[in-house]
């Protein structure tokens, strides 16, 4: 335990130098920042390779002088980690020679994730709550986290064949019924996307004019600061979407700054598609059709409250058209 402690402080070092509800059958925590918001000053990294858990918190001593504490190691299960505690002493200042850090061990320590984003932290006795950091709204309940680029896959286990999306959504807008993103298609200016949070229902929803005959609409949770979950639906302009949906996953591929042409992360490359969609959405409206009896897996929606949740992005795509 101790070597395995040894080579995460070298790589924590090195770090430092530059620096909603789980599934009920898995877990899959956020690595990243945690903090307890109204106790600025201190924090944890909680990073998660594999069923490797490390964490490195930087807190202090009853005088105020500061300190590192670690500990890392296989989880016990997909949401938790009991270990080891060390205290980090005597190791290399900026600029100088390397000298490896001495760990005092200092008692146990555990870690409990309450959600994707969220967790019990307990060491030297005491527990506490804590919860990523975001600092850029990326995960907030409106609409401004669904601003950057969106690479999806939905599909069904049923009949494994699985399509995938990109879409951009980059621009602020508000109607009567509430703020919204707009957006596009990567690649496509002409297919328009919108997006908003519903409050009532806790969930994202977004919509986009995917070819002349259809629209495809998205309703999901946030369940990391870059990844979405959710139901997808692909139905003719012409109808209402019918059935349950099929399962979608997303994730963030381009931050908001990114999509607006600034400095920022994001993939580079984005071919535009210029024929073809309508007879893939057939397809994936076809799909859709095949599920029409089945119960919407997604606690608490009702099939007509979808549907009110898709005009009403109907009703802002259209406004947004040129």
């Amino acid at each position: 335990m101790i070597r395995f402690t040894r080579t995460c402080i070298a790589s924590l070092v090195t770090l430092l130098a530059f620096l909603f509800l789980f599934p009920a059958h898995a877990a899959l925590p956020e690595s990243g920042w945690y903090w307890t918001a109204n106790e600025s000053g201190r924090g944890f990294n909680l990073e998660i390779q594999d069923n490797t858990l490390f964490m490195a918190a930087f807190a202090y001593r009853a005088d105020g002088s500061p300190v590192w504490y670690v500990t890392g190691g296989s989880m016990s299960s997909d949401r938790s980690y009991s270990g080891d505690l060390y205290e980090t002493a005597g190791g290399q200042c900026i600029g100088c020679n390397y000298r490896p850090a001495n760990l005092l061990p200092v008692g146990r320590a555990s870690v409990t994730f309450t959600s994707e984003r969220s967790a019990s932290v307990t060491l030297l006795g005491n527990t506490i709550s804590v919860v990523r950091q975001d600092w850029s709204n990326s995960g907030a309940a409106s609409r401004d986290a669904l601003f950057g680029e969106w690479s999806t896959v939905d599909g069904d286990p049923s009949f494994p064949v699985y399509y995938a999306e990109r879409i951009s959504l980059h621009t602020p807008g508000n109607s009567s019924s509430g703020p919204y993103a707009g957006g596009n298609r990567t690649g496509s200016p002409s297919s328009l996307a919108v997006g908003g949070y519903e409050a009532s229902e806790r969930v994202f929803t977004m919509l986009m004019d995917s070819s002349t005959s259809f629209y495809q609409f998205f309703i999901f949770t946030m369940n990391g600061l870059n990844r979405i979950e959710g139901l997808h639906w692909t139905y003719r302009k012409t109808e209402q979407l019918t059935g349950s949906g099929t399962y979608f996953l997303g994730h963030r591929t381009k931050s908001y700054a990114r999509v607006r042409g600034l400095n920022a992360p994001g993939v580079s490359k984005a071919d535009e598609m210029t024929s073809g969609w309508d007879a893939i959405d057939a397809a994936r409206a076809a799909r859709s059709l095949a599920k029409a009896a089945e119960v919407i897996p997604m606690e608490g929606l009702a099939i007509e409250t979808v549907r009110a949740m898709a005009r009403e992005l109907e009703a802002k795509l259209h406004a947004v058209r040129p």
